[in-house]
């Protein structure tokens, strides 16, 4: 969807004025007629429209690390994940994940946050375009605080939108693509970290998000993170501990790099839940170039979901872990630790390299040959030229026989020195 369609729909001039103006519409008599204009203009409803409009024009990558979720990704993520009534996500963006698990099943309702004042608007379109049932909180995960907060109702067509304070629920599952590696400060009531308040390193929050996600589920969640949640120690090396001794780690699938817009750090997918080993997928090349960015199609999607589905090893690909082995690792969960995919070099034909060595042996035997002819074709009055060529001559006749090095030989055919 082109970004000059959107403000014309929205009427603004300006594409800061959007998430404003978003707002006055949903809450507005004429939400149906924009709604329905957008509709026209026969984008599909599998996919965020506003991603990239978002990315270009409102999102804080400085601030918020902002990134958004590729579509194949939130496909991925939504395939690994069971049917549930209630979803959450706890850093929903403009709701690329929510739609991505949406598309599978459309009965569920879903429970969002987002932080991003500009996002939310986007979110809540995103939501009621598609006639969504749930709840949206503007919520700062890593302090507790919540700003405001909807409740969507689904309707005939689109979904009833409403402004009320509302207290977060518990839900099925969390599907979730957070911020990476943001700074957390601490807070004095960190009950929302459950059984890890008191854990969350001051350099790396990744975890925060996860611990809020277990709190408010049953414990069945799907996270993209960095790589780094899966080695770094400390405070980090205790969380992810803990995790695996409970046996809350289902499954790892390492992902190609460069599959996001605007970051380059190597990023995984790591599923909750219960299970007595761990299941590790190196998905690093499963990907096609598309100029500068790496693209998932379905076919890398359906591997990738077999392979986690039936959890067995697959050599150079998957391997399944039980927990002494992953307790040998010292509780490093690093991909490369589980799945080798170095594939050795085929074995050298010895007996082709001779023959082809034979056979360029020859060609340069027969074009000594064909020079020294050459050569002795050659004319010339000046005797010193004639002693050369006789000298050149003489060693290219001799040179496959005794390998001796050229003779340090000058031409002069009358030119001036």
């Amino acid at each position: 969807m082109k970004a000059d369609d959107i403000n014309r729909i929205f009427n603004i001039s300006e594409s800061f004025q959007l998430p404003r103006r978003i707002l006055e519409v949903l809450f507005s008599d004429d939400k149906n007629r924009v709604l329905d204009e957008l509709i026209s203009l026969g984008e599909d409803l599998d996919h965020d429209w506003f991603t990239e409009y978002f990315e270009e024009n409102h999102a804080n990558k400085s601030k918020m690390a902002q990134d958004f979720t590729p579509r194949a990704v939130a496909d991925l993520l939504a395939g690994l994940l069971p049917e549930a009534k209630t979803v959450g996500d706890v850093c929903s963006g403009t709701g690329g994940l929510i739609i991505g698990y949406w598309n599978r099943h459309r009965e569920a309702s879903f429970i969002c946050y987002e932080l991003s004042e500009r996002a939310i608007p986007l979110l809540l379109l995103n939501l009621t375009i598609r006639n969504i049932e749930g709840e949206v909180f503007r919520m700062d995960i890593l302090t507790g605080e919540i700003f405001e907060s909807y409740r969507l109702h689904k309707d005939l067509k689109y979904s009833e939108l409403f402004q009320e304070p509302l207290e977060p629920p518990k839900v099925d599952i969390v599907i979730s693509n957070p911020p990476y590696s943001l700074k957390y400060s601490g807070s004095e009531d960190e009950s929302r970290f459950g059984e890890f308040a008191g854990m969350i390193p001051s350099n790396f929050a990744d975890y925060g998000f996860i611990a809020f996600a277990l709190t408010m589920s049953e414990g069945r969640c799907g996270f993209i993170l960095p790589h780094g949640v899966l080695f770094r120690a400390n405070k980090e090396g205790a969380i992810r501990e803990k995790l695996i001794r409970d046996h809350k780690i289902e499954t790892i699938i390492g992902l190609p790099e460069k599959l996001f817009l605007n970051t380059d750090t190597p990023t995984c997918v790591m599923v909750l839940g219960r299970s007595s080993d761990l299941l590790f997928v190196d998905a690093s090349s499963e990907c096609r170039k598309d100029r500068k960015l790496n693209v998932m199609d379905p076919d890398h999607i359906k591997k990738i979901l077999e392979t986690a589905e039936q959890r067995s090893n697959i050599k150079n690909f998957a391997h399944r872990a039980d927990f002494q082995e992953i307790e040998t690792n010292g509780f490093n969960l690093n991909i490369p630790r589980y799945v080798n995919t170095y594939t050795p070099p085929e074995p050298i034909d010895l007996n082709a390299v001779a023959a082809d060595l034979l056979d360029i042996d020859m060609k340069l035997d027969q074009t000594s040959k064909d020079l020294a002819k050459m050569m002795g074709e050659l004319v010339t009055d000046d005797s010193k030229d004639s002693e050369a060529i006789r000298k050149y001559i003489n060693y290219l006749q001799k040179r496959r026989r005794k390998g001796n090095e050229p003779e340090q030989i000058s031409f002069n055919f009358g030119l001036p020195d």
